[in-house]
């Protein structure tokens, strides 16, 4: 899989843009405020149909302009394939795939395979359980939309159980129709999470042995509600959430919210036993950050068969040559979006067989390695 082209306008500060890649290697350069990150948000919204910025798409759309467009034509399995979306008026938007219309965006998420690294990913390790929900939700859903489904089905019952304890109610019957949903939705996320985490642990695993040179051992675990040392079922799983639902329903009623099920499960990443948010430096932070996303790249294909899309914006200033190296290694056989500010951040000069796109105040040009613009 690979993009072909992108095509903005009036999109962050492009007026109007259109941009053919490289197949494998795309550096990105310029001062900070450029535009750097706003062409690879662009690319991250083709894959997940919003922005890892903002969840206000107006900001996305420039000052006092009505409408944009992004168009991505990309190839996958040997096929030309084309995504289109035009922000418009009243926060609404319009998708195409190929010019026919797309109306869920469960069905544009998947099409474009993205693997994204940022200095914000950091906080994957550092900060919050929501932020570790949001990695595995969003990682899976881009291979599986069975999953995505199951998702959005089992918030939706969420949404309607947390209605009815924010009034008081003591309806048994209202509670157990919504918390029959959750059991049955519910069941599917946890079973398909604990199904990726377990890849997800392996590989990581590895890739962190590798990026220490084998002086510590990452670990990836699944926290949740529901016990997974002897891999439970479906069956299993629904019983558990419907039972912990009814026995917790008069707490949930005080509370006024759900208190437990798969919208409050973690991950649980420790390095050499111990727990890397708590005890991690910054460092080994990182570290575990890229271990988890170089991750993706291998289980992305191995699910579909090709190479997702990989950025990386920001970050190879922060790494040393032994990990851009492995790195570089990483991405021999995929499409890679590098930002930066200046080519000299970049210790290998392999790197320098793509394409260099140089960003000043929204315009972008080829950049003559050679001796200039």
């Amino acid at each position: 899989m690979f993009v072909r082209k992108l095509k903005l306008e009036n999109f962050r500060n492009y007026d109007g843009l259109e941009l053919e890649f490289d197949r494998y290697l795309n550096l990105i350069i310029g001062d900070n405020g450029q535009g750097k990150t706003n062409l690879i948000e662009a690319l991250f919204v083709g894959g997940f149909g919003r922005s890892f910025r903002t969840s206000r798409e107006r900001e996305m759309v420039q000052f006092n302009i009505n409408t944009a467009y992004l168009g991505i034509q990309f190839h996958q399995h040997g096929i030309e394939s084309q995504l289109e979306m035009r922000f418009l008026e009243d926060k609404k938007k319009s998708l195409k795939y190929n010019g026919s219309p797309i109306h869920r965006l469960s069905d544009w998420v998947g099409r474009l395979n993205i693997v994204a690294f940022t200095p914000e990913d950091l906080k994957l390790v550092k900060e919050s359980p929501v932020e570790r929900r949001r990695f595995i939700d969003r990682e899976i859903s881009q291979m599986s939309t069975k999953y995505l489904m199951s998702f959005v089905h089992y918030n939706r019952a969420l949404d309607q159980r947390n209605a009815l304890l924010r009034s008081k109610s003591t309806q048994s019957a209202l509670y157990e129709i919504w918390e029959e949903k959750m059991a049955q939705y519910g069941a599917q996320v946890i079973l398909k999470r604990l199904e990726f985490i377990k890849k997800l642990n392996s590989i990581s695993q590895r890739i962190h042995y590798q990026m220490t040179n084998g002086k510590e051992k990452f670990g990836v675990e699944y926290l949740s509600f529901i016990s997974n040392e002897n891999e439970p079922d479906y069956d299993t799983i629904v019983t558990a959430i419907i039972n912990k639902m009814e026995n917790y329903r008069e707490k949930d009623i005080e509370r006024g919210f759900t208190w437990f099920g798969p919208h409050r499960d973690d991950l649980k990443l420790t390095i050499d036993g111990h727990d890397a948010r708590v005890y991690g430096s910054q460092g080994q932070q990182r570290t575990a950050a890229l271990s988890l996303k170089l991750s993706e790249i291998e289980i992305i294909h191995e699910e579909t068969g090709e190479y997702p899309i990989l950025i990386l914006d920001d970050v190879m200033s922060e790494l040393d040559q032994h990990r851009q190296n492995l790195l570089i290694k990483a991405f021999e056989n995929v499409q890679t979006f590098i930002t930066t500010t200046e080519l000299s951040t970049i210790k290998n000069d392999h790197l320098a067989r793509g394409k260099i796109l140089k960003v000043i105040d929204g315009t972008v040009i080829e950049y003559d390695t050679a001796g200039g613009n």
